[in-house]
């Protein structure tokens, strides 16, 4: 009942009350149990207005420790103890009476009893110290909250100390608590906030006051004679709340009220009230309540935060515990979808290329879940745009926010259910965002802002959780990654054979990673070559496969990345049909190829097969390819072992080998003809075989020998010296060089020689000297300018024969034209036709056609179309008759003398034929002459002897001089 005038301002409660209202107006009381004035409940404070108002003396004693107040009345029963009585417990101000009387009593009160005492005799202290027996009449009243707990007692009394005395002091002690009845009433009734409604024990409304009337609607004609349950809601009505509420009063004395309640509106409010049974009023029930719908709505959304601060603590306590990371993912989203009374949740996860990975998520179907498991963070969806500005991005309704309707984002959305979306970026401790924490609504919501707070707090509780979780799997990943490297590394040293090797590594990853398939394979250009597989319910693949029917994108991917990997072969774009189905056929659905290089060259594959689909994660991909090159390089220890095993073999015959080839090679530099000489880049001779020490020795006469100075052996042939110097200079470019010279000394032989240099350098590359190969080739230079002259006559004899060919073919036409010529003048001539003149022209036109037709046969001799007649040729006549022919044909810059001597000897010739000779020779002696001309002699100074009766010819040939 004290809680009827809680709204009371904070001190108008303590206006009047004489001097103890003044006492506790003045009082700091944040020391005391009490604590500050204006945070008193509104029972204490009711109570307390009632109390100081009262003329009877009347005391409160409040909470645990059971603090008296009292009124100004109650300052004489006080007496000495007043006024530090005031405010301090009850047990301190009555120590002498309080565990015999006040005590027990008290005890009854705070376990919701009500304790009358008539004349109860009580030992006090007075004044002067002495103690004498008191006689007191009064109740002890229990003072309940909102929530029917009792937080005090109210003690109105009196003193009855002795008969008349006590008499009297009875009535007026009666009469003030009927006025304190009758102003708590006229209180009650004044009070507009509350309700106070009266009802019989049938439970029906006897009383209605205006507070009543205003919090329900109802008026007093409207409630008078109705059913109590009017104010109770349908469904409590169904549960029958009406009759227990009031059955629970009448057993108890009292019943809570707090629940919802009806108006006449059909409107609901939440009231908090009390309803007691009035015993005086011949079991009537008295039912005072008050609208507490905001206080109910705050204390309920200050209970969810509370549930919410209670679950992000549990959650808190759990993601700081060592749980497993689904554990931990599972209880993120399991607070997300709480906090914020959603469906569905999800975590996605950045990774090293840049994507949101699905971590985890809840309440998602199976088709959404797959295509959401990589996001492109960069994108325009939701988590893309949150991870894009950082900020939380919220939907309150998918089908409304503009997406496309044929999209795949608006499909996955349909495929779960979804129709809000919340999207909160995970940042790390630097403020990097991480991932994201989503929760999503199967109907159109937007989430309040206390929500988003607490919501706020979790994300930062679940990235933390996440950040220190990824860090301690990949610690325990690298821990167990190196423990499984070392243990294979450790196995794979015993091994001697690349097959033993291969086998072992692909036994230990098919069985550490549930592979269905592995091994280790060499390539061949695009031929890949199996020798040994380990598998696990799939068949073997032993043997060689061409890459290339794979086609050209997968090819290509060999070729260009260390890393081939296929989630999914049924998907993979890359493939062929053929090879699709072939990989199908061989039981492979997912695989991971670690590519292995030797100069940018791939030289083996480290092929890992799963027989169903499988997302390969990158910390996979990174042991693989450690794993590959780990058992790339055991191969080639094993092969290079094999190799110096062999070697050590086979050394002895190898080194006898290795000599004899030196051994032979070293005679063939000294016996060859090619002579060899290496000098360092100071001309100090390195090298030298014989061949070339007896040239030198033969070309310059001095013998060069290992450690000799080139060109110090030539000191004291200066011109030589710097031509060899000149020589080597060429070798010294550093590039091969081959020229052709001639050298030594020209007193004693100097040949011609083809050189060759080349730069001799040491195991590093450096340049350490050259060395040359020297051929004589004066023999062969010999030849090859006695055959360019050959090909010259060659070339002009051809050309002669052309020449005479054209000659030839011209002559016999021109002879076909004479014959009828000459036969012609010959009939004129026999026939003595004309006169003496024209017989003289006649004459000299026959004298011209036989000079022609002779011409004739020297061009038919000169193309020796004409056979050879051999007769006596008086050569002294037939060279004087050439002369004009000899001068046409060398030219006027050419001035031609004949000198032939009368008397000559016939010669025996073709007449033809040596007149061609002599064309020749004239020819020739002409191209010899300078381009100024000269002049070129025809003669014969030789004699005739006799022999006999006859004149032989000297054997002196015929001379053709040339000359100016």
């Amino acid at each position: 009942m004290a809680s009827v005038l809680a709204s009371i301002a904070k001190h108008a409660f303590v206006v009047d009350g004489g001097e103890t209202g003044r006492l506790v107006r003045s009082r700091d009381w944040s020391a005391t149990p009490l604590g500050p004035i204006e945070g008193w409940p509104p029972t204490l404070k009711t109570a307390v207005n009632i109390m100081l108002t009262s003329p009877g003396p009347v005391s409160i004693l409040w909470g645990p420790e059971r603090v008296q107040i009292y009124n100004d009345a109650y300052i004489p029963i006080a007496a000495e103890r007043h006024p530090d009585a005031l405010g301090q417990p009850v047990a301190q101000n009555w120590s002498d009476a309080y565990e015999a009387f006040l005590a027990p009593i008290l005890d009854r009160v705070f376990d919701g009893q009500t304790v009358r005492i008539d004349e109860y005799a009580v030992p006090l202290r007075t004044p002067s110290g002495r103690v004498e027996q008191r006689f007191f009449t009064g109740s002890f009243q229990p003072l309940h909250d909102e929530t029917g707990t009792v937080e005090g007692v109210f003690h109105p009394l009196c003193e009855v100390t002795g008969n008349k005395a006590a008499a009297e002091d009875q009535r007026r002690a009666e009469q003030a608590l009927r006025e304190s009845e009758t102003r708590y009433r006229q209180i009650v009734e004044g009070a507009e906030d509350y309700a106070i409604v009266r009802l019989d024990d049938r439970g029906i409304i006897t009383t209605w006051n205006t507070g009543a009337e205003r919090l329900t609607g109802f008026t007093e004609r409207d409630a008078i004679g109705q059913p109590g349950d009017i104010l109770f809601t349908p469904e409590d009505r169904a549960l029958g709340r009406t009759e227990a509420e009031l059955n629970r009063a009448r057993s108890d004395g009292r019943a809570l009220n707090e629940r919802w309640h009806m108006r006449k509106d059909g409107s609901r409010f939440w009231a908090s009230g009390l309803m007691m049974r009035l015993d005086a009023d011949g079991g009537s029930y008295l039912n005072m309540f008050r609208d507490r719908t905001a206080e109910h709505e705050a204390e309920a959304a200050l209970a969810a935060e509370v549930a919410a601060l209670g679950r992000l603590q549990e959650v808190s306590t759990r993601l700081v515990g060592d749980e497993a990371p689904q554990a931990l993912y599972d209880a993120i989203l399991t607070a997300a979808a709480d906090l914020m009374g959603s469906e569905c949740a999800s975590i996605q996860m950045l990774d090293a290329a840049g994507d949101l990975k699905l971590l985890a998520h809840r309440g998602y179907d199976p088709r959404s879940a797959a295509y959401w498991q990589t996001v492109d963070a960069r994108s325009e969806s939701t988590c893309g745009l949150a991870m894009t500005t950082g900020a939380r991005v919220i939907v309150p309704d998918v089908e409304d926010s503009g997406l496309a309707h044929g999209s795949g984002d608006l499909q996955s959305y349909r495929w779960t259910g979804m129709r809000a979306i919340q999207t909160t970026p995970l940042l790390s401790r630097s403020g990097k965002p991480i991932g994201m924490l989503s929760t999503h609504w199967k109907h159109p919501y937007t989430p309040p802002e206390r929500d988003l707070k607490l919501f706020d707090v979790l994300a930062r509780q679940a990235a933390d959780a996440i950040e220190r979780t990824s860090a301690q799997a990949k610690l325990r990943e690298s821990e167990a990654r190196q423990a499984f490297l070392l243990s294979l590394s450790d196995a794979m040293r015993s091994l001697k054979t690349p097959a033993d090797i291969a086998s072992l590594a692909a036994e230990r990853l098919a069985e550490r990673f549930s592979l269905s398939r592995v091994f280790y394979a060499e390539f061949f250009d695009s031929l890949m070559r199996v020798e040994r597989d380990y598998t696990r319910g799939v068949g073997s693949l032993v043997g060689e496969h061409d890459l290339a029917a794979f086609g050209p994108d997968l090819l290509r991917a060999y070729h260009d990345s260390p890393i081939v990997k296929v989630d999914d072969v049924r998907t993979d774009l890359r493939f062929s049909e053929d090879a699709r189905s072939g990989l199908l056929a061989r039981q492979v659905g997912a695989y991971l190829d670690v590519v292995l290089f030797e100069h940018e060259r791939w030289v083996s594959v480290l092929a890992l097969q799963s027989a169903k689909p499988r997302n390969w994660t990158s910390s996979e991909e990174g042991l693989f390819r450690e794993v590959g090159e780990r058992v790339k390089a055991a191969i080639e220890r094993a092969r290079a072992e094999d190799r110096l095993r062999e070697l050590n073999d086979t050394l002895e015959r190898r080194v006898a080998e290795a000599l004899a080839e030196r051994n032979m090679l070293a005679k063939l530099v000294e016996m060859t003809d090619v002579m060899i000489m290496a000098i360092d880049l100071d001309y100090n001779i390195l090298a030298i075989n014989a061949a070339n020490a007896d040239e030198f020795e033969r070309i310059y006469g001095v013998r060069p020998k290992a450690g000799d100075n080139i060109l110090a052996l030539l000191a004291d042939q200066p011109e030589h010296q710097e031509q060899v110097r000149i020589g080597w200079a060429q070798g010294m470019r550093g590039e091969p060089v081959t020229f052709v010279e001639d050298y030594g000394d020209p007193t004693r032989v100097r040949p011609y020689y083809e050189v060759n240099f080349r730069p001799l350098r040491d195991e590093s590359g450096e340049l350490v000297g050259f060395y040359q190969f020297v051929t004589d080739v004066t023999d062969r230079l010999r030849r090859e300018a006695q055959l360019a002259e050959a090909h010259d006559a060659l070339r002009q004899s051809q050309k002669m024969e052309a020449m005479g060919q054209l000659t030839g073919g011209v002559a016999h036409d021109f002879n076909n034209l004479l014959t009828p010529i000459i036969g012609s003048l010959d009939m004129l001539q026999r026939k003595q036709l004309g006169n003496e003149r024209e017989q003289r022209l006649i004459a000299g036109a026959m004298q011209s056609a036989e000079r022609a037709k002779t011409l004739v046969q020297r061009l038919l001799a000169f193309a020796r179309r004409q056979p050879l007649q051999p007769v006596p040729v008086d050569v002294a006549k037939l060279v004087t008759g050439m002369g004009e022919l000899v001068a046409s044909t060398t030219g006027p810059q050419i001035k031609i003398v004949v000198e032939a001597p009368d008397g000559l000897p016939p010669a025996k010739a073709d007449p033809n034929q040596l007149e061609m000779a002599l064309l020749n020779l004239a020819v020739n002696a002409r191209d010899a002459m300078m381009e100024g001309g000269g002049t070129l002699r025809i003669s014969n100074p030789g004699g005739r002897r006799k022999s006999g009766s006859s004149y032989q010819a000297t054997a002196r040939p015929v001379p053709l001089l040339v000359g100016r």
